[in-house]
């Protein structure tokens, strides 16, 4: 029985030391890749613009942005579509990107309110959501100021983003929005 008790003790120990090791390892792993995708969604964007704006730009930097969106793509483009891509015979609009999607966390009136309050929330936000910097934009139609995790972005990511905050209790209420010409006014 002494031996089972000194195993069951052993485990126990071993369980409270491996428990959260893991749990950090998996959202160490989750946040990385986070960040991977958002920095391969910003190398696109501007791949795209490098290459639409062929005259702006040497030709060395219009094979990179060209090898960029190639690298990117998940089905990799055919060798004449990026050479009419670098010759500007073909184009790509970043509007073909799926992207402008919002996580808003929060919807005030005035800038000093939502730089205040961004500030506050800044304060206890999710681990996962940690290094995800928090916009400020001015609306368009309401001329009121919403509160973003990150900038615009997939439609995916941003309900991935709002369900994290939901989920995690930091704002209950936090839904995705597509961009309807917001402008940006800060970042916290």
């Amino acid at each position: 029985m002494a031996i089972l008790d000194s195993f069951e003790k052993i485990a126990k120990i071993v369980s409270l030391i491996a428990v959260p090791i893991v749990v950090g390892v998996i959202g160490y792993k989750y946040q990385a890749a986070a960040r991977d995708k958002s920095l391969a969604l910003e190398y696109v964007k501007l791949s795209i613009d490098l290459v639409k704006d062929k005259e702006k730009y040497e030709p060395d930097v219009q094979d990179w942005a060209v090898a960029n969106l190639n690298y990117y793509s998940q089905v990799q483009m055919t060798k004449s579509l990026q050479e009419s891509l670098k010759k500007g015979t073909s184009s790509v609009d970043s509007s073909s990107v799926e992207s402008s999607w919002f996580a808003v966390i929060a919807s005030v009136s005035t800038l000093p309110e939502a730089e205040s309050l961004a500030n506050d929330l800044r304060k206890n936000e999710p681990a996962e959501l940690k290094g995800v910097p928090l916009g400020v934009y001015e609306t368009k139609i309401s001329k009121s100021c919403a509160i973003t995790v990150g900038r615009d972005t997939s439609r995916a990511e941003a309900f991935e983003r709002t369900r994290i905050a939901r989920r995690s209790g930091w704002v209950p209420d936090a839904f995705a929005q597509k961009n309807r010409e917001w402008e940006r006014k800060k970042e916290i």
